[in-house]
């Protein structure tokens, strides 16, 4: 009697097994994303303020509090947000990121028209 209740289920594993599809080839590896600062920052920066933060950031540039300038703000908005909020709004404070992205040190940015 047990050779009969074996019977139907090795059938109907087989049938289980035989219905299943094949499993998904294997997907080729993909390319690591790229880091936020090779994005907003990177050798080709894709906006004034990215290039801004950027230079000031390879160069370590701090603000009279010793706070690094390319860092986010103490409420946490990045750099980049930062820069681009008070060139959109009408703030009263020019960052003029063009040319804090193309100073050649610390004391250049600090020196360029506000």
């Amino acid at each position: 009697m047990k050779k009969f209740a074996f019977v139907p289920v090795a059938a109907l594993f087989s049938l289980l097994l035989a219905g299943c599809p094949d499993p998904l080839p294997p997907q080729p590896p993909q390319p690591p994303l790229p880091d936020a600062g090779e994005v907003d920052g990177g050798e080709n920066p894709s906006t004034p303020c990215a290039a801004m933060c950027a230079n000031l950031d390879a160069k370590d540039c701090r603000g009279s509090d010793g706070r690094r300038l390319a860092d986010p703000t103490p409420g946490g908005v990045p750099c980049v947000d930062s820069c681009e909020r008070y060139e959109s709004e009408d703030l009263g404070i020019d960052m003029n990121p063009e040319c804090q992205a193309a100073a050649k040190s610390c004391a250049a940015a600090q020196a360029c028209p506000k």
